[in-house]
């Protein structure tokens, strides 16, 4: 630092341009151990008691790496409920500059095509029976075991708590008692292609992209699902293991 202060020093009595641009590389050199110095000091502080929610959010919040003061709020001019939702529940950003044509805004149809295998007709690819387009290998579903199924939940890390009012401490806590109904939803979801409908309700809150929220553009949805349906939907590759794959 003394030498990257001394450079600036130089550079500002004479104005030379090789006095600067040799400045500039001890300032960015400064630059990048003091960011470096900082992540392997932060991750050591973090590393303590890492297991311990409660002390590690303590930790964090005595790094000042988050702060409750620094939580943006929504205007009041924004802050409405039904226009939010009806916002959020477009098919497309409204605000985006590029329209879709009449003639293919249909939503079930903009649905169907995303859902199918294939995005175009198969007529269209060429090679479709080459193993680059498709395997030779079975997908199919086992059913699984209350061995697979604890380890499972106990994956998750989040005590976040859905409109079920259930989280996985909560879950954990009772699994013992609950693991024949917990399998015999999963199973029998899978086997008639059937899920609860109070699985599709979710708590949304809508949170700010930006410090200066102008508009519902500047807002992004947080989803909150019922715990079981997060577990069946979850794509971290240990959830899979739910469905024994």
């Amino acid at each position: 630092m003394k030498a990257r202060d001394s450079a600036h020093r130089r550079y500002y009595r004479t104005r030379n341009p090789v006095h600067y641009e040799y400045y500039k590389t001890l300032r960015n050199e400064v630059n990048r151990a003091i960011k470096r110095e900082k992540a392997v000091y932060f991750s050591y502080r973090c590393s303590i008691d890492a297991t311990n929610k409660k002390k590690l959010w303590k930790e964090i919040r005595n790094l000042n790496l988050w702060n409750q003061n620094n939580n943006v709020d929504i205007p009041g001019d924004l802050a409405d409920v039904d226009a939010i939702n009806k916002y959020f529940r477009s098919p497309w950003n409204q605000n985006n500059n590029v329209d879709i044509p009449g003639d293919l805004a249909d939503v079930d149809a903009i649905n169907k095509y995303f859902r199918s295998p294939v995005a175009v007709p198969l007529k269209d690819i060429p090679n479709v029976n080459s193993n680059h387009y498709r395997t030779a290998h079975d997908f199919h579903f086992k059913a699984t075991t209350p061995d697979v199924t604890l380890k499972a939940l106990g994956k998750f890390k989040s005590n976040a708590t859905g409109p079920d009012s259930i989280n996985a401490k909560a879950l954990n806590m009772c699994v013992s008692v609950l693991m024949d109904y917990l399998i015999h939803i999963f199973h029998f979801c899978i086997e008639n292609s059937q899920f609860p409908k109070i699985w599709k309700s979710s708590i949304i809150r809508p949170l700010p992209k930006t410090s200066n929220v102008k508009s519902l553009y500047d807002l992004r949805p947080t989803i909150i699902v019922f715990f079981l349906h997060w577990a069946k939907y979850s794509k971290d590759a240990s959830i899979c293991s739910f469905w024994n794959l």
